[in-house]
């Protein structure tokens, strides 16, 4: 049995709701720093295994806990998010997609899925609005922009 198909069973431990709504993000997370680790060829597997583990039991005590207690979830504030009324420029979008990209990361690493959802929501939506601002050829006239941000 593969280390990937231990950690799918071990992910029988979290409530069924949340193992729908996060279970592949986690299981793709983990493949990702199993084959960062393993490419380093480091001698340690068996930490890195017994801590990914632990962190599963531990994630999944916190959830069931947080679903029998009617716990208020911390809510992060977006920090990517800007207020709506002021015009954004390409430069300042795609600023605002990199921090939301490593909040997501950070809380990933956390097992704070709830803000990763949310900075994937932020990041999605900054990704869009990128895309928008080029579409419109907004580049040229936006301030701030050089000819090299165009590509």
């Amino acid at each position: 049995m593969s280390f990937s198909n231990t950690y799918r069973i071990l992910l029988l431990l979290y409530p069924a709701e949340f193992r729908r709504q996060f279970s592949a993000e986690m299981i793709c997370v983990f493949e990702q720093r199993g084959r960062e680790y393993f490419a380093g060829r480091r001698t340690a597997t068996l930490a890195f295994l017994l801590a990914e583990f632990f962190s599963i039991v531990k994630g999944a005590y916190i959830m069931w806990f947080a679903k029998i207690l009617p716990v208020k979830h911390n809510n992060l504030p977006l920090e990517s998010t800007p207020s709506g009324l002021e015009p954004i420029t390409l430069a300042e979008a795609t600023k605002q997609r990199d921090a939301a990209i490593k909040n997501m990361v950070a809380s990933i690493a956390k097992h704070d899925f709830g803000n990763a959802r949310r900075y994937s929501e932020e990041e999605t939506r900054l990704k869009n609005l990128i895309q928008d601002l080029a579409d419109e050829g907004c580049l040229a006239t936006s301030p701030g922009i050089h000819a090299s941000a165009r590509s």
